[in-house]
């Protein structure tokens, strides 16, 4: 039975778009949780059929002041697609590839990249390269969005570096079409976007120096909104004449500035020989020190996995008990292509023997080649991200350290450092992540029986995290800041901070879209009632 409000806020919706709406407290309460520990009650859920159903959202709730959520799979462990407005769900009609050329493809935001990647390989012998998220579920709309770092990153960099083109609306309901290119406001196709561009350069020139020193191109850091290479700049830093690119800015800002109805992706050619190794480790600390030989290397990824993980997957599927002896403490999974297979085979080989017979740091590894057994190994690590979602009651793995990550050169020591934190609180953690570029997903595992548990964790967050800065690293990499991430960012962008607050006003004036995200003022209640529900589930 719906409330007054629930039937007047359902029945105005319906009346304006073909998509559907629904404001049930089962449907609210679905939608209520993502993967992360927080769970907050939306207003409505909207499945958008068209652009126009988009249009005539964002206006009815800036009418009523409510907010608006975008959502894809809803795997984001940051809260990022979490909210008390209306959440848009892109994933039941706005998922489609509307177009396939010869190196690019338009697709609609709910698509999964999974899924388009599948038909281009069939169609095209092409892909799209960059891949954060959750692999098998991660939308287009959100890949995106987030602009993570993923796993292979090495290889093909975030996507905020693959979109050619994409379809916006605005928080004032114009749907806009932008191209990913420097702009000035007199090739602007209307005024809108002109004010944008004027906007932009006025709040970013005078910082672009500072911007130069905190964000880099070639750092998997994507926390807060993305300015680097948003204007155009010298090596330097200085600022070049020419325009704005709009583009790369809204990659990468978690739906607070633009909700993405349209995107024009850049593809690229499958690998022609692709090789993987398994680096079996006797302990942690070895697996982590051998990262930075790895390196050397030029690998596509690099994959830690530590023994938590690895036993519950030998647990859950046996067919990786063969795979994995009972006596590794950790796991890298690498992966190499080349033109020519010889080649791949050289240069794995050339690891291991770095790995194991000079260094002595692996006890063993296991090699990959055919497609089938790529596949066997990527599952194994796929699963290994899920394995923790399995641990009995009353223990639960916490997802409070998702994304940090920290530089190569110093996560040997920062482990270290990070579980004798561990250790003082009485917690057991399990630790994956991209140590490839410095990612690491860090889950302590609490007894939710434990009285105290929610004040110690967050006395546990405000150190560890406090550690990731003090080592140079930052709160976010491969997923959306969400409200994980935007309760510490000022902390790492002390100076941007503001910059970002002045970019959010200029696009979004009313705070509509996805508020408490990336400059938010208002998530530490939600920090403090999840982890107090946590207690009580």
């Amino acid at each position: 039975m719906l409330s007054p409000t629930q039937a007047r806020l359902q029945d105005d919706l319906r009346g304006l778009i073909e998509g559907d709406v629904r404001c049930d407290e089962t449907t609210l309460h679905l939608f209520s949780t993502d993967a992360s520990l927080f769970e907050i009650r939306p207003q409505g859920i909207v499945w958008p059929k068209s652009v126009k159903d988009v249009v005539a959202c964002v206006n009815y709730a800036a009418a009523k002041k409510i907010p608006i959520h975008p959502r894809g799979a809803g795997t984001g462990r940051s809260g990022g697609a979490l909210g008390h407005g209306l959440i848009l769900d892109f994933t039941r009609y706005m998922r489609r590839l509307i177009r396939t050329d010869d190196d690019s493809i338009a697709v609609q935001p709910g698509a999964v990249r999974g899924r388009i990647n599948t038909m281009l390989q069939r169609s095209h012998q092409r892909m799209i390269g960059p891949d954060p998220g959750f692999p098998p579920t991660t939308t287009l709309g959100s890949w995106l969005a987030c602009d993570g770092a993923g796993m292979h990153w090495l290889k093909y960099g975030s996507p905020r570096n693959a979109i050619l083109s994409l379809q916006a609306v605005l928080a004032t309901g114009e749907s806009v079409e932008l191209q990913a290119d420097f702009r000035s406001e007199e090739q602007a196709d209307n005024e809108t976007e002109k004010r944008l561009i004027r906007g932009v350069r006025e709040i970013m020139t005078p910082s672009l120096r500072e911007i130069h020193l905190e964000q880099t191109d070639d750092s998997p850091d994507r926390s807060g909104y993305r300015l680097e290479g948003v204007l155009p700049t010298s090596p330097l830093g200085e600022p070049l004449s020419g325009g704005v690119n709009l583009v790369r800015l809204l990659a990468g800002s978690e739906g607070t500035l633009a909700l993405i109805t349209e995107l024009r992706i850049k593809t690229v050619p499958d690998p022609v020989h692709l090789g993987g190794v398994l680096f079996l480790f006797d302990s942690l600390e070895k697996a982590v020190r051998a990262v930075s030989l790895i390196q050397l290397h030029g690998p596509n990824c690099c994959e830690l996995l530590d023994r938590r993980r690895t036993s519950m997957v030998r647990e859950w599927n046996k067919k990786y008990q063969s795979l994995i002896p009972k006596e590794t403490e950790a796991v890298l999974y690498v992966e190499i292509d080349e033109p020519q297979a010889n080649r791949v085979t050289d240069r794995l080989n050339a690891m291991i023997d770095d790995l194991r017979t000079d260094e002595h740091l692996c006890f063993g590894f296991r090699q990959a080649y055919h497609p089938r057994e790529i596949e066997f190994f990527r599952g194994f690590l796929h699963r290994g991200e899920l394995a923790l979602s399995r641990m009995p009651p009353p223990f639960k793995a916490v997802p409070l350290f998702e994304d940090v990550f920290v530089p190569i050169d110093k996560l040997p020591a920062f482990l270290v450092l990070v579980q004798n934190i561990f250790k003082r609180y009485e917690i057991l953690a399990s630790f994956c992540g991209h140590v490839g570029q410095g990612h690491l997903r860090m889950n302590p595992i609490v007894s939710t029986e434990r009285e105290d548990v929610a004040e110690l964790l967050l006395r546990l967050v405000e150190e560890v995290n406090a550690e990731v800065l003090r080592q140079g690293g930052g709160i976010s990499c491969d997923g959306a800041c969400g409200l994980v991430g935007t309760h510490f960012l000022t902390q790492q962008h002390q100076f941007l901070s503001p910059l970002f607050q002045s970019i959010k006003t200029l696009f979004d004036p009313q705070n509509l879209l996805n508020p408490g995200k990336v400059v938010a003022l208002d998530s530490d209640d939600h920090w403090i009632d999840s982890l107090r529900l946590l207690v009580r589930k």
